[in-house]
């Protein structure tokens, strides 16, 4: 079993919820506590515990709001997590 680090990015729009635009795999890991300790070493603060943790970090999403503004007309805003993602290997 791997670990899978993935950075979600997430668009809401008044009145209707939040939406997933990304899901990028970061890292891999053999063992939940590499993950957390590679989470630990980039500064991004945890939410939640075990294989629902979430965890964020202080990163400026402007760049991907203006890439957003291109296409959309109504007002939006962008959310960043990183999710756990597990996933069985055969041997």
């Amino acid at each position: 079993m791997i670990q899978i680090l993935a950075r979600e990015t997430n668009v809401e729009f008044a009145g209707t919820g939040k939406f997933r635009i990304e899901l990028l795999p970061i890292a891999l890991f053999k063992t939940h506590e590499s993950l957390l300790e590679y989470c630990d070493r980039k500064g991004y603060k945890k939410n939640g515990s075990g294989l629902d943790a979430e965890f964020t970090r202080e990163e400026d999403l402007k760049p991907v709001r203006n890439r957003l503004k291109k296409y959309v007309d109504q007002p939006f805003k962008v959310y960043e997590k990183f999710i756990i993602l597990e996933q069985e290997i055969k041997e």
